[in-house]
């Protein structure tokens, strides 16, 4: 016998003793945890509690009573949960009697490893004493049993997590016990592409993906509490209660706090998946003061963040593209290699343009069109946006304490790193911390970034031309916005995209155009760059038409760091030095 006076004061018995009909509970114990169990269950009159405090106690007494429920603390006196339940399993009276185990935490493998060993459902500590009850008299329902009217487990077996009536059930109950002034947050979080995992990956794979993220849902959270709750709410969507915040803001820092843990890989089988999700979430009472209406808002938040994707032939390709770029940067995978810029008429270097590559193990290195419009589809360009501003900022700075006269370095951004917040600050900082002249930056923007979000766009780019920074659009013609956009945004520098450039000699529309182009940039005091040059006659062409700067393969193709220092040096840039 257990020497607990709590356990003594309930009822503590051996296997030779007959009991009433009324014990309806066998406890079936081998450390002081049940003393918490038995204050839960001690004030429920039509429940009598037998405790064993042995196993083999517990199965003699099992072959000879009618036990209705088997209540199971943890077991750590020679027999596993497995061999225990099977043992419970194997009397004649016992075959349909329920078994209900005691877990410690919001532990997912715990929970499916008790499964696993044959328990009929599961309760988590802390123990809430309704939750508790209810589960006892759901099974000791032999006629509810039989008739099956309703689950008998309200256990995902999936996930490990209650399923949704159940989380709705525990959601109504904290509800009604929260205090007035107590705000209660809903958070419902779906897997963003998730078919796509169960299409290009197989629906095992996905079944796993799901177990997996439920786990570092539950370790998102710190353990369950009082105040604390998590469900799978159904497919590929999850639900989380918080009950004990201390204002409502605080849901918003819980909410990132839990996208930060889930940011890191899962480990499924040999792969690593990145796994991000849309949330919505609702406060009682301001959104609801019940659960339909807190669920039916965090839903109506959640879709509301949650964006649409396209399914394409490529699927997999595209989803270990989006994998392994996410680990690019801490594996050392991405470079920058610098086109140099010249003065058309002088033909001497003002500047170099950085470029990304992406030179992954058993592949040839990767142009940016190959993977950029993946970091831009999944947020991943911000990172390694700011990684390559970053390098190219420290590059110039080097630069400029070795060059004769002032080398500007020019950073290609997105339109989606433009809009991110805290975008402008991070410039600032960049500079900052590098001791770069902010006149030296150049951030180059496409056409179609100009005229996406106008007024978000306008604000950003003011602000960053406020700091010094210079500011250039590219490829230009080949989108549809108005010439007005030229007068309105702050640009410095327009550069003509190649696909002018390179007909400018044999198309007379070619010609036509960038010579209108040229003058226009002029009118409105910018300079003007033409990309891809690549014959004698185009920079004759471009220099006659007082085209300001060029770049291309006649005088440069990229170049890494080591080879555009030593050309740094370099009096001329015409075809002769290449």
């Amino acid at each position: 016998m257990l020497d607990d006076p709590l356990i003594d004061s309930v009822s503590s018995i051996d296997a030779s003793r007959s009991v009433d009909r009324r014990s309806r509970l066998l406890l079936v114990c081998a450390d002081r945890a049940t003393s918490q169990t038995l204050r839960v269950l001690k004030d429920v009159e039509e429940l009598r509690i037998i405790i064993a405090s042995e196993p083999a106690a517990a199965i003699s007494m099992l072959t000879r009573e009618e036990i209705d429920v088997v209540l199971l603390e943890s077991i750590n006196r020679g027999s596993t949960l497995e061999e225990l339940c099977t043992a419970i399993r194997s009397g004649q009276k016992a075959r349909g009697i329920g078994i209900l185990t005691v877990v410690d935490g919001m532990d997912p493998a715990a929970i499916r490893g008790a499964f696993a060993a044959g328990s009929t459902d599961v309760v988590t500590r802390p123990l809430r004493p309704a939750a508790l009850v209810e589960r006892i008299r759901h099974l000791g329902n032999r006629d509810l049993v039989t008739a099956a009217t309703e689950p008998l487990s309200v256990i995902d077996p999936l996930t490990a997590l209650p399923d949704r009536n159940a989380f709705r059930r525990l959601l109504e109950q904290r509800i009604g016990e929260r205090a007035p002034t107590q705000p209660l947050a809903i958070i419902l979080l779906d897997i963003d592409r998730f078919k796509k995992i169960n299409d290009s990956l197989g629906h095992d794979f996905g079944d796993q993906v799901l177990a997996e993220f439920a786990l570092r849902l539950a370790t998102s959270l710190g353990g369950q509490t009082e105040g604390r709750a998590l469900g799978r709410y159904g497919g590929d969507e999850f639900v989380v209660m918080l009950g004990d915040l201390g204002r409502v803001g605080d849901v918003a820092q819980a909410a990132r706090k839990i996208l930060r843990v889930l940011a890191e890989p899962l480990v499924v089988g040999e792969r690593e998946i990145f796994i991000t999700a849309s949330v919505g979430a609702a406060v009682a009472p301001a959104d609801g003061e019940t659960a339909e209406p807190l669920l039916r808002n965090a839903e109506t938040a959640m879709y509301a963040a949650k964006r649409a994707e396209p399914m394409n032939a490529s699927v997999v390709r595209k989803f270990d593209l989006e994998n392994t770029l996410r680990r690019a940067l801490e594996r050392n995978e991405l470079s920058v290699l610098y086109q140099p810029i010249v003065q058309a008429k002088r033909q001497t270097l003002v500047g170099f343009e950085a470029l990304l590559r992406w030179h992954r193990e058993g592949h040839e290195p990767s142009q940016p069109e190959e993977f950029v419009p993946m970091a831009e589809e999944t947020g991943l360009i911000v990172e390694i946006g700011e990684w390559v501003m970053r390098k190219a900022c420290i590059q110039g700075q080097i630069w400029n304490q070795q060059a004769i006269s002032p080398v500007r370095v020019t950073v290609n951004i997105s339109h989606r790193q433009l809009r991110s917040r805290g975008f402008v600050n991070s410039v600032a900082r960049i500079l900052d911390e590098t001791g770069l002249d902010a006149r030296l930056l150049e951030l180059e923007i496409t056409e179609s970034s100009v005229v996406r979000n106008e007024r978000e766009t306008l604000t950003a780019l003011h602000q960053l031309k406020v700091q010094g920074i210079r500011l250039a659009v590219d490829d230009f013609g080949t989108g549809h916005s108005a010439m007005s956009y030229l007068k309105k945004f702050p640009l410095n520098t327009l550069k003509i995209d190649q696909s002018f450039t390179r007909g400018i000699t044999t198309d007379a529309d070619d010609a036509a155009i960038i010579t209108a182009t040229i003058n226009m940039a002029h009118g409105l005091n910018m300079t003007v760059v033409a990309e891809g040059v690549e014959l004698e006659e185009q920079l004759y062409f471009l220099s006659q038409h007082q085209c300001d700067e060029v770049q291309g393969f006649l005088f440069s193709h990229p170049l890494d760091v080591e080879e555009a220092t030593r050309r740094l040096q370099t009096p001329t840039w015409g075809p002769a030095s290449t």
